[in-house]
Parts: C-alpha cells; sequence; structure tokens
C-alpha cells in the first residue's frame, strides 16, 4: 500500500514510509496497527555493507509519532534485503542486552 493511502489500524504493509526527517524506508511492517519491522531493498548489485545497515537502524529507531509502536520510539525489527541476500537485526536485544554487540544475520 502506498504511504497516502495508509489509514492507521487498517494496514500490514507501507511502501516508501516516511520516517522522521522526511527520509523513507522502503517498507514498514504492521501486526495489529502497529508498526513491527523495517525493510530496506536495494537492489541486486548492493552488498548492503555498513551504510546500509545504518540507514535502516537510523529508521528503526526515527518512525514517526502517529504510527502505532509496540515499543516507545522503536520499530524493533530490521531487515536488509537485495534479491540475493536478506539480514535480520532485533533491535529489542540491544534494549535487553545493552553491554553485548548485536549484528546483522543472514537469513
Amino acid at each position: 500500500m502506498a504511504r497516502d493511502e495508509y489509514v492507521p489500524n487498517s494496514t500490514s504493509t507501507i511502501k516508501e514510509a516516511l520516517m522522521v526527517g522526511n527520509t523513507e524506508s522502503d517498507y514498514l511492517l504492521f501486526i495489529d496497527g502497529k508498526a513491527i519491522a523495517v525493510v530496506e531493498a536495494k537492489r541486486e548489485d548492493n552488498p548492503l555493507g555498513d551504510e546500509v545497515k545504518a540507514q535502516a537502524e537510523g529508521y528503526a529507531t526515527s518512525p514517526q509519532s502517529w504510527y502505532g509502536l509496540w515499543f516507545q520510539k522503536l520499530i524493533p525489527l530490521v531487515y536488509l534485503a537485495n534479491g540475493n541476500k536478506m539480514y535480520f537485526k532485533n533491535m529489542l536485544k540491544r534494549i535487553l542486552l545493552p553491554n553485548i554487540r548485536i549484528r546483522f544475520v543472514s537469513v
């Protein structure tokens, strides 16, 4: 669904979701009207390096105030994909385990 068609509590996915600072995540996934995951999609030739990881993590930590959230100021799940590979990171672990460095894992 396009972001201009979004009605709170009515969708499961928004394409090109508007984030704080007028940036856009490629997709936001919702459960029961609350944002649960950010998906950053890139072209196949993009290696999904540190810049893309930082971009997606930034989206997860800067949701719009009008998005329903499960956790305060946090969309907990982050995915990176390029058509060849996909990575996942659970951002909740940084809250639950603040002294442990959490990395993206291949899915």
